[in-house]
């Protein structure tokens, strides 16, 4: 073998018949190397990429304003649904209306003797005094 720089030369066979020279040995691993050290590169930026979503899907889980508990879920599946109010609206505007329409049955307002404060009163209507009526009520006598 021959030698260079006090090293013998590194002889292989290179697919079988070409024979390799330690230069060119180095200049193969040379660009291996290269294409490791940006692999290895693009791993790091991987394993940054991956940690940095870890965190954020961490802190959304801990996040309590955008997650419910257990109780709140309950409370909240327990409240009443769209159908079961526009049931019981529709049977309060039907029983009496807020503008128009027509009573057909009998109105009897609250009783009091608060004569101070607004409020719907019964109006009884008899042909002499002698009926009986209540606190709050009031009463027309026809002629």
């Amino acid at each position: 073998m021959s030698e260079v720089n006090g090293l013998a030369d590194v002889i292989q066979l290179y697919n079988g018949t070409d024979a390799v020279s330690r230069k060119g040995m180095n200049d193969r691993f040379a660009a291996a190397n290269e294409k490791f050290e940006a692999v290895d590169g693009k791993t790091k930026e991987i394993e940054d990429h991956v940690e940095g979503h870890a965190q954020q899907i961490a802190a959304h889980v801990a996040d309590t304003t955008v997650h419910i508990t257990g109780a709140e879920r309950t409370a909240w599946n327990g409240k009443a649904t769209i159908t079961a109010l526009n049931a019981v609206k529709a049977t309060a505007d039907a029983a009496l209306p807020k503008a128009g329409g027509a009573m057909t049955g009998t109105l009897v307002a609250a009783g009091g003797a608060d004569y101070t404060t607004a409020r719907v009163r019964n109006i009884v209507c008899a042909t002499d005094t002698n009926v009986t009526i209540n606190d709050g009520d009031v009463l027309h006598v026809y002629k």
